[in-house]
C-alpha cells in the first residue's frame, strides 16, 4: 500500500510540473500512467484490509459504507482542488508577462491554475485524529 501511496503522489507532484509549453508525452502521459498505477497498487489491499476484520453478516455494511466514504471524499477532493485552481488561476491573471497575446495569457492563467492543483494536491494529508 505504501507503494501505491508513494506513486499516486509521485503522478501529482510530476503532474505540478506542468507549464506553458508542455506537450502531452513530456509532462502528462509518464505522470498519469504513475499515477493510474499507484491508485491500482492502493485501493485494493486497502479495500481488502477495509473490509478483512468485520464479521460475515455485517460485511455488506462495511463495503458500502467503504464505498460510500470513498464516493464523498473524492467529491470534497474535487471541490477543493477545484477551489485552489480558481483562486490561482485569478492570482495569475495579474502576473501575465507583459506583451503576452490573449491566447498566451490563457496558457499561463490554465497552466499556473493547475500547477498550483497538482500541488495541492500532492502535498495534502488528512489531519491525524
Amino acid at each position: 500500500m505504501l507503494v501505491g501511496a508513494a506513486l499516486g503522489t509521485g503522478g501529482m507532484a510530476w503532474l505540478s510540473q506542468v507549464s506553458t509549453d508542455s506537450s502531452y508525452v513530456s509532462i502528462t502521459l509518464g505522470p498519469l500512467l504513475m499515477f493510474g498505477f499507484g491508485l491500482g497498487l492502493l485501493f485494493v489491499p486497502l479495500s481488502v484490509s477495509l473490509v478483512a476484520g468485520v464479521p460475515p453478516q455485517l460485511s455488506g455494511a462495511a463495503a458500502s459504507m467503504m464505498v460510500t466514504v470513498q464516493q464523498v471524499g473524492g467529491a470534497l477532493g474535487v471541490a477543493v482542488l477545484v477551489t485552489v485552481f480558481g483562486t490561482a488561476s485569478r492570482h495569475a491573471r495579474a502576473d501575465v508577462p507583459a506583451g503576452s497575446s490573449a491566447a498566451d495569457a490563457a496558457r499561463y492563467v490554465l497552466a499556473h491554475g493547475v500547477a498550483r492543483a497538482f500541488l495541492v494536491g500532492a502535498s495534502w494529508s488528512p489531519p491525524s485524529s
